[in-house]
């Protein structure tokens, strides 16, 4: 058999800890996923709004900004 290529992916330990950080105190409010892991989206408008990354990516308002929370931030 020959030589297959493996497609490996590199990740750094802080881009593991971003994207693995856990909101355990938040909700998505746009899918109700609880806890929000990795990248949380709090709305700057709105107390207590929040999104999970995937939300957020498919939110297409443009009435709300949002900022992003990494780790506790």
């Amino acid at each position: 058999m020959g030589c297959h290529a493996r497609n490996v992916l590199r990740i750094t330990p802080k881009d593991f800890e971003n994207q693995s950080f856990v909101h355990a105190r938040h909700t998505c409010d746009g899918c109700s996923k609880s806890p929000i892991i990795g990248t949380r989206y709090h709305a700057t408008k709105i107390p207590d709004f929040d999104l999970c990354a995937a939300c957020f990516k498919e939110y297409e308002g443009d009435d709300l900004d949002f900022t992003p929370e990494i780790q506790g931030k």
